[in-house]
């Protein structure tokens, strides 16, 4: 989005995490909710997902060359793969 959306941004940011990181943590929030949820389901809704919002014509989910590639890995405090010291407290 940021490089679309906010192109002349001083500082652009790509942040992800894999699947299933991300699918532990919305299976969480649904149960918090009281909502029931199989983890299988929730996978596979991400992975629907991504593949919408990576091939959307406009402003397609992608890591672009003006933006700081981050990865979080699950427990981690900080994103892992920082490099850009902004990023890091």
């Amino acid at each position: 989005m940021g490089s679309v959306v906010f192109p002349d941004a001083p500082l652009k940011v790509f942040l992800t995490a894999d699947v299933a990181t991300r699918a532990e943590r919305r299976y969480k929030q649904l149960m918090e909710k009281g909502m029931y949820a199989k983890m299988d389901d929730v996978v596979e809704e991400l992975r629907r997902r991504d593949e919408r919002d990576s091939s959307r014509p406009v402003a397609p989910l992608k890591h672009y060359p003006d933006a700081t590639f981050s990865r979080y890995r699950g427990d981690d405090r900080r994103p892992g793969g920082a490099t850009d010291p902004r990023l890091v407290a």
